[in-house]
Order: C-alpha cells, then structure tokens, then sequence
C-alpha cells in the first residue's frame, strides 16, 4: 500500500493507494505454489497386473526356449558340465584337496573348479546371507550410539528376510505347480502327482523332483538386491555373482531357464516387499546405505 498526504479545506488527510505486487513478491509467490503441488501431489498407482505383465512375458518367452537350452546343454541325454556337481560333493571334493596336497597337477585344477564353482553355488544357499546379516547386526553392537545399534539391527533384519524369503516362495512354489527337473524327462515337462500321503508326513514336502522356481535363483537374487542396497560400491559384482549362480544351474542340468527366471521375479518381488514393510515399520523412512 502506497500513502499520500492530500489538502482539503486546509488540513492534511491521508489517502491509501493500492499497489502492484512487486515482480520479487510475483515470483516468491510462484516458488511457494510449485512446491506445494509438488509435495502434495501423490504419483498415480500402477496397477499390479501392468506391473507383472513384463514378468509374465519374459517367463513365457524362457519357456518357449527351455528345451533349446537343455538341448545345446546336454550331448546324448547327459549334461556337458555334470561334472561341476560332482566336483562339490564331499568326496570327490577331499579327494581332490588330498591329491593337491601332494602337488598332482589334475588334483589341483580340479580342488581350484570345485572350490570355484562351489562358491558360485554356495551364493545361493542363505549361508552367506546370514553372516552379513549378522555383520550389520553386530558391526556397532559394542559402542554407546544406540541410535547406531538399532540401525544396525534394521538393516541385519533386512538383508536376512529378503533372501529367506523368497527362497520360501520359490520352493512352496515348487510344491505348488509340480513341474520336474529336466534331467527327470530329457528337458521335456512332467508334472509330479500329489504324493497320497499326509501332509504330516516329510514326503509331501519333499521338493526334491521339482524344478519351478530355482530357489538358488531366489535366494542369490534377493541377497543381492538387499545387501547392495546397503553397500553400493559392491552393488555391481554381487548382482554379477548373483546371476552367474542363476546360469549356472541351467548350465549343469539342474533347472530350466523359466525355473531360474521365475527365482529371479520372486526376487524381485520379494525385496519390494520388504523394502515397503520396513519403510512402513520406520516411520516412512527408508532404509538407505
């Protein structure tokens, strides 16, 4: 508002003009309506079967090419690389480090392949994830930060659930859909029966046969995904080793390519949600590295 001092009849009377907003006035005004559209908008849900509809795609596409894999992955009927199963059983394992042991060259290269490709298939197993887990857990345990301890707790909690379970996913799976291992029908699919016993009994949850989804997959995968979620300079080599234990069991026969995938989509799915539950748990706040 703008004053000024007029005459009338002698005395001074004082007149109040209104004024333009000033272009600074214009523009903080601006800045403040932006930020209150952008902080109040909420982005638009994405409804769950748009979201998997890619999943299911690229798992009907790994189907169609199943028996193609399992045939350049096999000569005669039998795997090309069975013998890196055969590497990591007991066994053979401590035969091989004896045989090093007194420098036999096959001896050696066969304990270096086993232990190689042992800690390939061992990334799949939820062995490794509960020691990081309990790295996360215990790494500030002994100080006086409390706030340190509880963090550290969180994020044990989460790089142990997201592994454990989809591993649980992928093999109540198994039991769910039935379909054998290709080495069981020559990479063809053959669907086991309900076994006729009760459901008491260690037999009916045997998924022993049974191929989809790849829980090593699984389990790789969402260890991942979680524990590099917390360490991003180690992000790209555990999703690197993550997949190679994915091939991996399609390479030696032990799965087909749509079982490993699936393992992978549960993953996935899995660490989403976790990652909500616990942002839910926290206060909306999100667990970061």
């Amino acid at each position: 508002m703008m004053t000024r001092t007029s005459m009338t009849a002698g005395s001074p009377v004082k007149i109040e003009l209104p004024t333009a907003p000033t272009a600074t006035a214009s523009l903080h005004a601006a800045v403040l309506s932006s930020r209150s559209s952008v902080y109040d908008a909420t982005p638009p849900r994405v409804p769950l079967w748009r979201r998997a509809a890619p999943w299911a795609i690229v798992f009907l596409v790994c189907c169609a090419w199943d028996r193609a894999i399992w045939l350049m992955a096999t000569r005669e009927g039998v795997v090309k690389l069975e013998w890196l199963e055969k590497l990591i059983t007991g066994d053979v394992f401590w035969a091989s480090i004896k045989g090093a042991a007194h420098l036999n060259l096959n001896a050696i290269g066969d304990a270096l392949l086993g232990a190689a490709y042992g800690a390939v298939y061992m990334f799949g197993r939820l062995w490794p994830w509960i020691g990081m887990a309990m790295y996360f857990i215990f790494r500030y345990w002994g100080g006086t930060d409390g706030s340190k301890v509880r963090e550290g707790l969180r994020r044990g909690v989460f790089v142990f659930l997201v592994p454990a379970l989809a591993g649980l996913s992928a093999e109540l799976l198994k039991l769910v859909t039935r379909r054998q291992r290709p080495e069981m029908a020559d990479g063809m699919y053959g669907f086991l029966p309900w076994p006729k016993v009760s459901l008491l009994t260690p037999e009916f949850w045997n998924p022993a046969h049974l191929g989809l989804a790849s829980s090593h997959a699984a389990v790789a995968f969402g260890g991942a995904l979680a524990a590099g979620l917390l360490l991003p300079k180690w992000r790209i080599p555990l999703v690197a080793l993550a997949a190679l234990c994915t091939i991996s069991r399609v390479a030696v026969g032990a799965h087909f390519l749509s079982d490993a995938f699936a393992g992978v989509a549960i993953a996935f799915g899995m660490f989403a949600l976790v990652y909500a539950w616990d942002r839910r748990n926290n206060g909306g706040r999100a667990i970061v590295a």
